[in-house]
C-alpha cells in the first residue's frame, strides 16, 4: 500500500469521529491535493492558527491557495487570541481560542 492510500484511509477513518483535522505538511508536499481529492463532494472550512488579539483579514492569504483549487469554500476562520468573536470579511471570521 502506498504512503499516499494510507493517508487517504486514516484522514477519512479520523473523519468519521472528528468534526475538525488538522493536515500539517512542509510546504510542496500536496497537502492542497490531497484535501481536493478528500473533498470532492463536500465543503472545506480552512482555519489559519494565529498568536495574535488583533487578527485581520491579511492573516487568511493562504486561503487563497485554496480557492484557487476549484473546492467549495465555506466559511473561514483565523484562531487567536481576540477577546470575541468578529467578522472580518465576508467569507472569514476571528474566533478566539478560548471558544473552542
Amino acid at each position: 500500500m502506498t504512503l499516499r492510500r494510507t493517508l487517504e484511509q486514516s484522514i477519512l477513518a479520523y473523519s468519521s469521529h472528528f468534526k475538525v483535522l488538522l493536515l500539517t505538511g512542509m510546504r510542496q508536499v500536496g497537502k492542497t491535493t490531497l484535501l481536493k481529492e478528500l473533498c470532492r463532494d463536500g465543503t472545506l472550512f480552512p482555519i489559519e492558527i494565529k498568536v495574535s488579539a488583533s487578527p485581520d483579514a491579511s492573516m487568511a492569504k493562504h486561503f487563497k491557495v485554496l480557492e484557487q483549487s476549484g473546492m467549495n469554500m465555506g466559511t473561514g476562520v483565523i484562531l487567536c487570541l481576540t477577546d470575541r468573536m468578529r467578522p472580518l470579511s465576508e467569507n472569514l471570521l476571528a474566533m478566539s481560542i478560548w471558544d473552542i
